[in-house]
């Protein structure tokens, strides 16, 4: 584990072989903005960097820098031009439909492993002018060529997102611009903008968030009550923020803050209003998973990234194929609760939300596994957001309800002026409050402590969750060569009057250990 405090340093220090020698970085965070000295970056080109660090230093820009300044990725602008090979790649389909019957277009070859692999077979043809390759099925759809290699002798691009077969397509050299339908229309239209290869050996990103999940983990010091094995696992592994705070303590601002690495006061989304692709220029913008797919990775996401509406459809410019993978919703108990906070379910046929977005991250990390391009792939889980509805066992690994600490602070300080939080909304909503009760009058003591217990048991359901999503990527052996984040929206308050601005903030990859 390794700390990185406001206002510290840490030092890289250069493997043997590599060219950079030993870097030193800031790890003042404010606004999710993992601040440097970005004159580094500048004052080299990133030609003298040995590859794979370089890289690095470029990733963890466009990971970190997502708050304070407006938009990392025109700083990284310059150092884009990573391309070693005379290929013009598209993570879309330039054979499909009635193209396979076309006498233009061959079948290169079937059991064809990667991307890459296709596109050494048409290196070896002097007829191929294209390929494209076919991984599989999206999943629930329904896809004839698995891993298939196609390629044509002709010099149509006329690229697709395909809607059975996710293709990956490779055109010799600059291809001629050529109408093209766009990924959400079969209409005529310009081509769209060759998306130029990622660097060599360019590092995958796993970005984890959670929904209202608060700091009360061991590697913060805080024993006894909840219970997350799996995070102070990782936490173990990773380097961690003790200066992270979100931009607004709301769902919905502060999920768009992040990824569209803009300020509320730019996004002009403050509350559940609207969504930030509607503000004036920003359907210009780029967001996080967005600056990647722009520059040759495979970006997708599933769950709860965005807040549901803010943006439209999750946004599907910011994704591969203009798809995104799906949300499930908040859960619901299966019967009717006597507590509106939640419940423990015993129905082994209950269907949670975040089990249907842990399948499906599954399977998208082994998508990707089998592609040749490298991933950003984000996954948004909804626990322990209410209603707190999970399976029961979970009860089992919380303190019993005499043994739940309350709220060391439930009243604000006397004298606190005009600026105060309305915990209750009209129903609790940051509770535990009474219905009929606001800040200055906390609900009674059994109220809260029920509360606290089914917010702890939640949480350790969707920790369990995690675990399973990093056992996942060791299974894979994706690991080394994946940058993993992991953090929350926002904190939760729980009865108490301390801040729901301080997030959790785990960043892990390999050279930290």
């Amino acid at each position: 584990m390794q700390w990185c405090r406001g206002g510290d340093t840490f030092k890289y220090s250069a493997k043997p072989g590599e060219q950079f020698g030993t870097q030193t970085f800031r790890c003042d965070t404010y606004l999710y903005c993992f601040l440097w000295s970005f004159e580094t970056l500048h004052q080299k080109s990133m030609d003298t960097l040995a590859p794979r660090r370089g890289l690095a230093l470029a990733l963890h820009a466009a990971v970190w820098c997502l708050g304070a300044v407006e938009i990392v990725a025109d700083e990284l602008q310059s150092y884009s031009s990573w391309d070693d090979t005379n290929w013009t790649l598209a993570n879309l389909s330039n054979v499909y439909g009635g193209s396979y019957s076309s006498p233009h277009v061959h079948l290169g070859g079937t059991n064809v492993a990667s991307e890459e692999a296709c596109r050494t077979l048409c290196a070896a043809n002097a007829t191929c002018n294209s390929y494209t390759w076919t991984p599989g099925a999206k999943p629930k759809d329904d896809c004839h060529y698995t891993h298939n290699c196609w390629w044509r002798d002709d010099s149509v691009w006329d690229l697709k997102d395909t809607h059975s077969c996710l293709g990956q397509s490779g055109y010799k050299g600059v291809p001629p611009v050529s109408p093209s339908p766009s990924p959400s229309s079969p209409g005529p239209g310009p081509a769209p903008a060759p998306i130029p290869p990622a660097p060599k050996d360019a590092l995958n990103v796993l970005f984890v968030i959670f929904d209202d999940l608060r700091i009360m983990h061991g590697a913060w010091g805080f024993h006894g009550q909840a219970h997350t094995p799996n995070t102070d696992a990782f936490a173990n592994r990773s380097l961690i923020f003790d200066n992270a705070y979100c931009q607004q303590a709301v769902c919905g601002p502060s999920r768009a803050s992040l990824i569209s690495g803009r300020r509320p006061d730019s996004t002009q989304m403050w509350n559940f209003v609207g969504g930030f692709r509607q503000t004036p220029g920003a359907e210009t913008w780029n967001t996080w998973p967005e600056w990647f797919r722009k520059r040759g990775y495979f970006t997708a996401g599933v769950g709860k990234l965005f807040h549901p509406g803010d943006p439209k459809d999750f946004d599907p410019q910011s994704w591969t194929g203009n798809k995104y993978s799906g949300y499930f919703g908040q859960d619901s108990c299966p019967k009717k609760s006597p507590n509106s906070h939640g419940c423990p379910v015993t129905d082994p046929k209950h269907v949670y939300p975040d089990v249907e977005t842990l399948t499906i991250a599954k399977s998208l990390l082994g998508q990707a596994k089998n592609g040749s391009v490298p991933f950003w792939i984000g996954v948004g889980f909804v626990k322990p957001h209410m209603p707190h509805v999970f399976p029961a066992k979970y009860l089992d690994v919380v303190p019993a309800l005499e043994n739940i600490q309350l709220a060391a602070h439930p009243l604000p300080p006397s004298g606190g002026g005009g600026v105060q939080l309305d915990w209750t909304g009209g129903k609790g909503s940051d509770g535990p409050v009474g219905q009929d009760t606001d800040f200055m009058n906390p609900t009674d003591n059994a109220t809260a402590a029920d509360w606290r217990r089914s917010y702890y048991a939640a949480a350790a359901f969707s920790d369990d969750l995690f675990g399973e999503l990093l056992a996942e990527l060791d299974r894979l052996q994706l690991s080394d060569n994946t940058i993993v984040i992991m953090t929350a929206d926002h904190g939760w308050g729980l009865g108490t009057t301390e801040s729901c601005f301080i997030v959790l903030l785990f960043f892990k990859w390999w050279w930290w250990w």
